[in-house]
């Protein structure tokens, strides 16, 4: 009887302890925060969108009046555009070369008569005459006007051409550069044999330069007697 009656304590305690364990798990679940699902039908949201290219800068034209270069058109506006307005339509091309502004003319042919506008192009030559067209051509970094690379271009156009051609020869001393097609040229003036001159001296005159469609750069003019003011 009394080892029953201790099997039977025995049985009581258990029963507690187990039932004290669940009803203490019962408690913790209770207690922890539940999950919180998403809400349903969202999602992440989209990455940022790239930036588009930044529009071309610093770029220059070299204008030819009454010029064009045919064919080869990225787009042509035939509403009036100006210049300006292909220009930027060229900034913003990297296959853009040059672009044009032509004028009104009732006797154009083309599809142009009566009309003015402006085309942008894949070329920038070569150039052919065009009364009242105006083309506008990139140019290149290499292409600018050097000159100390055009002083012999200054002497051929004064010894030959100028003012003073068969009279005096030229050689150049110093140069500056005044703007993109402008050089002021500081020289020594020596009598040419048989030009019925005896005099040596020095003068600085200022030439002016215009480049063709290859980057050949060439005087279109001399100014007069100490115009070379840089110096």
């Amino acid at each position: 009887m009394i080892i029953i009656a201790i099997i039977a304590v025995l049985i009581c305690i258990c029963s507690s302890i187990s039932g004290g364990v669940a009803f203490y798990f019962m408690q913790k679940e209770s207690t922890e925060k539940p999950k919180v699902p998403p809400p349903a039908g969202k999602s992440p949201p989209p990455p940022t969108a790239s930036p588009p290219p930044p529009a071309a800068s610093g770029r220059k034209y070299t204008k030819s009046v009454n010029m064009d270069s045919g064919g080869s058109d990225i787009a042509c506006f035939q509403d009036g555009s100006s210049a300006d307005f292909c220009k930027t339509k060229c900034d913003n091309d990297t296959t853009c070369k040059g672009y044009n502004y032509i004028s009104v003319d009732p006797n154009r042919g083309w599809g142009w008569a009566g009309k003015s506008g402006c085309c942008y192009k894949t070329i920038n030559g070569p150039l052919v005459s065009a009364p009242g067209i105006d083309f506008y051509a990139l140019d290149s970094p290499a292409c600018n006007l050097d000159c100390n690379a055009v002083q012999s271009k200054a002497k051929t156009h004064y010894d030959t051409i100028g003012e003073w051609k068969n009279v005096f020869t030229m050689t150049p001393n110093k140069v500056n550069k005044v703007n993109d097609t402008q050089c002021d040229i500081l020289y020594t003036y020596n009598p040419t044999p048989g030009g019925g001159r005896s005099d040596v001296g020095e003068d600085k005159r200022r030439f002016t330069f215009s480049k063709d469609a290859n980057c050949n750069w060439n005087v279109t003019a001399m100014d007069g007697y100490q115009s070379g003011i840089t110096f």
